[in-house]
């Protein structure tokens, strides 16, 4: 597969899954992520990469498959404010913020 940003590499893991590489065209693109692994088919992996591209495509799967992207995310949105002693004991609600993606 390939669109005009970047080739995307679909190689099938062993667990029913595939594993998506993206390598961008530029050597300068930004990329904000080179690889995943999905149980999406390769159906939707086509259509999240037309309407995201390639810089975003594997950053889109992950935001839905990846437990740790939301967590991951918010840790260090939150960190670059505020120190890790001032949220520790704390809990934080995140409503709204994203696209549903559980921890």
């Amino acid at each position: 597969m390939t669109d005009t940003e970047g080739s995307i590499h679909v190689s099938p893991l062993p667990d029913d899954r595939l594993h998506v590489r993206v390598q961008m065209h530029s050597a300068g693109a930004y990329l904000s992520r080179a690889s995943c692994s999905t149980s999406y088919g390769i159906e939707l992996i086509e259509r999240i990469l037309e309407l995201r591209g390639s810089a975003w495509l594997c950053d889109e799967i992950a935001r839905d498959e990846d437990p740790l992207y939301v967590e991951l995310a918010l840790r260090h949105a939150l960190l670059s404010y505020v120190g890790p002693a001032t949220l520790r004991g704390k809990r934080l609600l995140d409503f709204g913020c994203g696209s549903g993606a559980r921890r």
